[in-house]
């Protein structure tokens, strides 16, 4: 199996000076940031990283939840997090464009997408949203039992939690955001596994690769 890649030219890593700026006009200061980029749908499970932010709030008070993508479930989901008491703490950013999208993931402390397979079998392919943040230097927290977990390498690039458990995501965000160290070395290595196995230009050798082979006589 070949998976999916991501672009390295557009998904890179920011000068600090171009990140402090965006995060300083974004109102974000110095708080810990999760995001997940995707439209906002049932299978997505934003809903999930919702109900773990009381548990993560608790050992991370100051951590901010941004929701980049079409807002599709936005008036469900503000009114789950009221009814949590962390409405405060997200907020729904909208599609943004190629630049915005960069400066975002850039921002970012943690990746987290916490897909799962709906009621009718729709489930999350490769994750090349997961990619795309890597190539920008972060870790990722995913659910499990999907494509997601094929883009991490668990427990050194990121961290598998189960599908549809806030406590586990919880759990999981919690201890990279509260563990500088650990979460600097899963974002590094995040970083060097993305552009040295996951670009586009490295799976095109790779089909190249198998498509030679198949042509030997």
């Amino acid at each position: 199996m070949i998976p999916n890649g991501a672009d390295p030219e557009r998904f890179r890593v920011l000068p600090d000076a171009e990140v402090k700026d965006y995060r300083e006009r974004m109102g974000l200061g110095a708080s810990p940031i999760l995001v997940t980029v995707g439209q906002v749908t049932e299978r997505k499970g934003h809903d999930v990283v919702i109900r773990a932010m009381p548990g993560l709030l608790q050992r991370v008070p100051e951590a901010i939840y941004l929701i980049a993508g079409i807002p599709t479930r936005q008036t469900e989901l503000t009114a789950l997090a009221d009814g949590l008491g962390v409405s405060d703490r997200m907020r729904f950013l909208g599609r943004l464009d190629a630049d915005g999208l960069v400066r975002c993931l850039n921002a970012a402390d943690v990746f987290v997408m916490t897909s799962r397979r709906t009621a009718a079998g729709d489930c999350e392919g490769f994750g090349i949203a997961v990619v795309e943040a890597a190539l920008c230097g972060k870790p990722a927290v995913v659910s499990n039992g999907s494509g997601l977990a094929e883009a991490i390498a668990d427990g050194e690039t990121g961290i598998g939690v189960p599908e549809d458990d806030p406590d586990a995501t919880a759990d999981a965000l919690a201890r990279l955001l509260s563990n500088d160290a650990l979460r600097l070395r899963m974002a590094q290595a995040a970083l060097d596994r993305a552009r040295t196995e996951q670009t586009w230009d490295i799976r095109a050798h790779e089909y190249n690769a198998l498509l030679h082979d198949l042509l030997q006589p």
